[in-house]
């Protein structure tokens, strides 16, 4: 059982989670529109997800964490939301059988730093987008390695604006917005979260 599996039942009892699910939503909420079909990837118990889901036609929540899903899952059923589909997938590693071009949106929030090749996942979700669609990332910015008590799967101690904007022009997204988003403390530490809305 991953660490993500342990925690899921208590994920959204953290406020600081839920705030920044608040901020996040407040600043991209401009990008969406009724009739989109949107991915939140990296979706763990679906708190982005479930915040767009009256906001967009449909979401495909994506994770490969069972207890995170499950935690989903078994929000969906309990309100009897019809408009998120829940998978089972990574997509690095996984094949994927959604159709290129199919997404208005996607939206990848706290998970970038555990992908190790940017690169290929950066091709992956600009093949996934209509023309003219958003991806949309919110991350840290470089850390020095603390923000995770186990480093375990942690590819990127965050990332600098120069790095992303070069990957960005490395596979033909163009920038929309960069902006400092969220400041906060964790482990006795400061952390600042980016936004970054790029387009195809």
């Amino acid at each position: 059982m991953n660490r993500f599996d342990k925690n899921a039942k208590n994920w959204e009892n953290d406020p600081r989670k839920l705030k920044q699910t608040e901020i996040i939503i407040n600043n991209i909420k401009k990008y969406l529109n009724s009739t989109d079909i949107a991915m939140d990837y990296g979706t763990g118990t679906g708190l982005i997800a479930y915040s767009i889901k009256d906001l967009v036609k449909k979401v495909i929540a994506i994770d490969n964490s069972e207890g995170m899903l499950k935690v989903l899952n078994e929000k969906i059923a309990k309100n009897n939301v019809r408009n998120i589909k829940v998978l089972n997938k990574n997509l690095v590693t996984d094949s994927f059988k959604e159709k290129k071009g199919k997404f208005d949106v996607i939206i990848i929030t706290m998970t970038l730093h555990h992908i190790k090749d940017i690169r290929d996942i950066f091709d992956k979700f600009y093949s996934l987008l209509k023309e003219s669609g958003y991806l949309i990332i919110a991350d840290l910015f470089t850390e020095n390695g603390s923000f995770h008590k186990d480093n375990t799967n942690v590819a990127h101690f965050g990332f600098s604006k120069d790095f992303l904007l070069q990957e960005f022009k490395n596979t033909n997204f163009k920038l929309i917005e960069f902006k400092n988003l969220f400041n906060f403390d964790k482990n006795a530490k400061n952390y600042d979260m980016f936004l970054s809305v790029v387009r195809k």
